[in-house]
This record gives structure tokens, sequence and C-alpha cells, in this order.
């Protein structure tokens, strides 16, 4: 009996096999990495681009602002700086000036701070004999620019004065221009024969600079005239005048004995004189006599 051959079935081809389509199919390319990065980010006009300029646009107007504000800060600061140095300098050469003034030191004011006019008791030698000023300070300093004014006060004798003194800058170097020097000016038909200081009269032709102080004038012999020494007090403010009929301004008359003896005798020969010779008011005919 013939043997039956069992059926045989080829196995299904495995996937990657030479018949195999997908062995015969070349792989497509993987797309570029530039492709890949600009399909995952946002679109132009998309929610999340609109908000990254944004953040952006807004990251660096607050760089900007912060960096102004420093900017601004820093200005403000220098010029602080540089106030604050003009302030001290300024406030150094006005204590030196009015420590001149005030430790009599006449010489050393006057090359500090010039004067107009004549300096004849602008001295040394004249402020040695003077009570000085007291109490003196810098109130205020006051800039503008390479121009300033300083604000000082002091006391002469009883007054407290308060002036303004104009300053400049000038090479980088503060100086004052406003004197402390006062006119002191005097009317001789008024209080007669005018004070004297270091034998020089003070308050003719056009008025004696005097720095702020009190002055202890000299005694006069003027013939048979004699005015006692006066305290003038000078407060270095031109607005203020010296009312010397207030202070003692004393006079007083005398003369030698030799001068009086025969006084009345002279007297009567004089009038007889001028009587004969109509050059006086001594009308004629009348009686002259000797004085008793």
């Amino acid at each position: 009996m013939p043997t039956s051959m069992p059926e045989f079935e080829m196995p299904p081809e495995q996937p990657g096999t030479a018949a195999s389509p997908a062995r015969t199919v070349e792989a497509e390319p993987a797309a570029p990495a530039d492709e890949r990065d600009e399909e995952d980010l946002p679109r132009e006009g998309s929610g999340h681009g609109v908000a990254r300029r944004r953040l952006i646009v807004g990251a660096v107007l607050a760089a900007l602002a912060i960096v102004g504000g420093s900017t601004a800060a820093i200005v403000q600061g220098v010029q602080r700086a540089v106030d604050d140095a003009a302030t001290e300098a300024l406030t150094a050469v006005a204590v030196d000036y009015l420590g001149a003034i005030a430790e009599g030191r006449g010489d050393a004011a006057t090359a500090m701070v010039p004067v107009d006019g004549p300096a004849r008791l602008l001295t040394d030698a004249a402020r040695a004999a003077a009570a000085r000023i007291q109490e003196c300070g810098v109130e205020a300093v006051e800039l503008d620019g390479d121009s300033a004014t300083v604000v000082v006060d002091f006391r002469s004798g009883q007054r407290r004065v308060e002036r303004r003194l104009d300053a400049v800058r000038q090479d980088g170097t503060w100086r004052l221009t406003t004197s402390l020097a006062e006119r002191v000016v005097l009317e001789e038909s008024v209080i007669g024969p005018l004070p004297r200081l270091l034998d020089m009269e003070i308050g003719r032709d056009g008025g004696t600079l005097l720095y702020p102080g009190m002055y202890r004038t000299e005694a006069i012999e003027h013939g048979f005239v004699q005015i006692s020494p006066v305290t003038l007090v000078v407060d270095g403010d031109p607005r203020t005048t010296v009312d010397f009929q207030s202070l003692g301004w004393t006079v007083a008359w005398s003369a030698p004995t030799d001068v009086l003896d025969g006084a009345p005798e002279r007297a009567l020969s004089h009038a007889t004189a001028c009587q004969s010779a109509g050059s006086c008011a001594v009308p004629p005919g009348a009686l002259l006599g000797a004085c008793a």
C-alpha cells in the first residue's frame, strides 16, 4: 500500500527577508534639525510668539530704565560731591579772612581781599590798638557756578552783624571779592576837629577805611582846645554810620597861664584900635575901659 506523503506548506515569509518588500524600499531621510525645530517653534502671529516678544521688549526697557536711573544717580552724586567741595573751600577762605581781622592781622586780611581806596589804617599797627571782633562764623554758602555768596556773622562791640560776601572761582581757586573794611565818613563842620588814630585823621577826604572793631582814638590838642579820646565802633556794614554825639565826644578848653596874664589889657588895646579905624563893631564914641 503506497505510503502517502504528508502535505508540506511553505512557511510565511518573514519581514526583512529577501522577498520582503520592506527590504527593497529605501528609507526616507530624516528631516533636517532646523526643519524640526522650526515646526516646534511658535509660528508668527501665534499667542506664544507675541507673549515671548513682549517679554523680551519689557526686559530691554527695564534694563534701559535701570541704566538710566543709575546714570542719573551717578551724575547727582558727582554734583553733590563738587558742591560739597566748593562749600568746604569757601568756608575755609571765609574763616581765614575773619580770623585775620579778629587776630589783628590787618595786612594779611588786606592781602586776601583787596580794597578800593587807601588802606592806611587797615594794618597790623592799627588793629593792635583795637578791640577786635568776636564770635565769628560762616552761616551759609550759596553757589552759582563759578560765583558764590558767603554769609558770615560776627560781633563788634555790642552789635551783632551779618554780612554777605561775594566770591568767585578763578583757575580752580575760590577767593572773596567783598571786603569787610568800612568807609567811615565824618563831617568836620558837625563834630569839629576830626579824631585821629596813629596820628592820622579819620573821616576826611571821602572817608577812611577801617576793619570792624572798637578803636580808641587819640587825644587832640588844638590851640586852646583839648579833645578827649573816644571809642569808635566800626561794624563793617556800609549801611550804618558812626554817631559821634552818642559816644561821649567831649571838648575841654584850656590856655596856658602866661597867655591869660595880661589878656584884658590886650583886649582893650585891640578894641580901641579897631574902634578908631572903624573896622569892628565898637561904635565911635563908646567908652572903653579896662575889664575888672
